[in-house]
């Protein structure tokens, strides 16, 4: 059984190691994005995606299904500005909620409520990283609350998709913070 979960967890990363080199956890493969990848080095990375959504105007939506119990989930969801083919975002759905407190360290990551904090409907563990990304926990309040969802987003997409989130400057981190 042991060999077979080892097993497991060997082929949900091996289509992402070619993407930008292994991390210590498997939740941390959401890091392997820089945000600057193309459509092609994405298709080269993870194969083809088993749906693309096109329908909306600005942006196209690539899924993928690596490691889901149900085939109606998607394990990443990638989305794309269609004006310049720019990567936006990398989500990572689980199945089962995972720990993700060592990816949001004390003193580098902010919990935010929406609407607000007194009646809060979500919760999200916010970690700023390099240049123009941001990492999100959502639904996790505390850095020891478990997820089923994970995103790496560009900082400059904040405003459009979680506008609630006071997070709009580009910011600089430093290599001590990564």
């Amino acid at each position: 059984m042991r060999n077979a979960v080892i097993c497991g967890a060997l082929l949900l990363a091996a289509p992402h190691a070619c993407l930008q080199g292994q991390t210590a956890l498997p939740v941390a493969e959401i890091l392997r994005f820089s945000l600057t990848e193309t459509a092609a080095q994405i298709a080269r990375g993870m194969g083809q995606p088993v749906l693309v959504n096109d329908t909306d105007p600005l942006f196209r939506t690539w899924y993928f299904q690596t490691d889901v119990l149900d085939s109606h989930d998607h394990s990443h969801v990638l989305l794309f500005r269609k004006s310049d083919g720019a990567l936006l975002s990398v989500t990572r759905n689980y199945h089962l909620p995972v720990r993700v407190d060592a990816l949001f360290p004390e003193g580098r990551s902010t919990v935010h409520y929406w609407p607000d904090a007194e009646k809060p409907q979500l919760s999200v563990l916010v970690r700023e990283y390099d240049g123009d990304r941001v990492l999100l926990a959502m639904g996790a309040a505390r850095r020891t609350d478990p997820t089923t969802q994970v995103m790496v987003i560009r900082r400059s997409a904040l405003p459009v998709f979680f506008p609630w989130l006071p997070i709009t400057a580009r910011r600089e981190v430093s290599s001590a913070e990564r």
